[in-house]
């Protein structure tokens, strides 16, 4: 297990990300096996209480912590996955050989844990850009960036729109009746009235009305 640690320390410390299967291969194998090996030193331990059974799992945590801890910077994206797996193995057979023999010396685990912290604010910091505000309802949206100096704006109000009046209908006159005489105002001008001698002498109309 330790060979296999010390190949994927030195892949990851030549920086080339082609060799990113073969670091994540071999963190992997790495993890299998010494959780397995160190399963039958607990085996060992359980059925004849030997303390050295554990003493040599602390002894591989230890030694794998140190590694682990160098390797931590050198870990690319695409292999941080497989570092973690890796680191938390080591944790965890470290915590299992204490609970089976708290006598028994405990392994040195500080540098990983330094790593762990360092490893994970370092994720963190890759992390770059704002997350957009987006205004709540009533209140007025405020810009933001992306991350990349662009700037988001809220979707713009459309301009209202001002229908047309309808002209007013005209107004129909409507037709007065006469209920007179039409003749009236006609005869009227031709035999004149009370002071006026008319425009016809009285005779010529008499006679054109056979009287």
């Amino acid at each position: 297990a330790t060979e296999r640690l010390a190949e994927a320390q030195t892949l990851a410390s030549e920086g080339d990300a082609r060799n990113d299967d073969l670091v994540v291969q071999s963190l992997s194998d790495f993890a299998d096996t010494a959780s397995s090996g160190s399963q039958s030193l607990f085996s060992d331990y359980t059925s004849g209480g030997d303390n050295t059974s554990i003493d040599k799992v602390n002894s591989f945590a230890t030694a794998s912590s140190a590694i682990l801890s160098n390797l931590s910077g050198n870990i690319s994206p695409n292999t941080s996955v497989a570092y973690k797996t890796a680191a938390s193995t080591v944790t965890e057979l470290a915590s299992q050989a204490s609970t089976l023999c708290s006598a028994c010396s405990k392994a040195e685990l500080t540098s990983l844990a330094q790593s762990a912290v360092s490893f994970g604010k370092a994720a963190g910091s890759k992390r770059t850009g704002a997350e957009p505000t987006v205004a709540k309802k009533g209140q007025k949206p405020t810009s933001a960036t992306n991350g990349t100096g662009t700037p988001t704006f809220a979707q713009p109000k459309l301009p209202s729109v001002q229908l047309p009046t309808v002209p007013a209908v005209p107004t129909v006159p409507t037709a007065t009746t006469n209920t007179g005489d039409p003749t009236k105002p006609l005869v009227g001008e031709l035999v004149g009235g009370d002071d006026d001698n008319g425009l016809v002498v009285p005779g010529l109309l008499g006679g054109l009305l056979g009287n």
